[in-house]
């Protein structure tokens, strides 16, 4: 994987905290720093794609929901594909 150099500011006390952290995991700066973009990339994606499938389950935008929910799950079910 290519790298580059960046630098950061910290507040101090997010600093001491990420000392606790890092000295029980056993691991460097850059490996918790690395860790915490890729948490918080991954979050960010989760939470597009959550909120571009709001609203799909809607009884109005799928035919299969207007006998409710509850029918609709048991015929999955029983169908074998949920």
């Amino acid at each position: 994987m290519k790298t580059i150099m960046k630098s950061l500011r910290f507040p101090v006390e997010i600093l001491d905290k990420s000392r606790e952290i890092m000295k029980k995991k056993k691991i460097n700066f850059t490996q918790l720093t690395m860790a915490a973009v890729s948490n918080y990339v991954e979050e960010a994606k989760y939470e597009a794609k959550v909120n571009e499938a709001f609203g799909v389950w809607k009884t109005s935008k799928h035919k299969g929901l207007k006998k409710g929910t509850d029918f609709y799950v048991r015929k999955l079910r029983r169908t074998g594909k949920g």
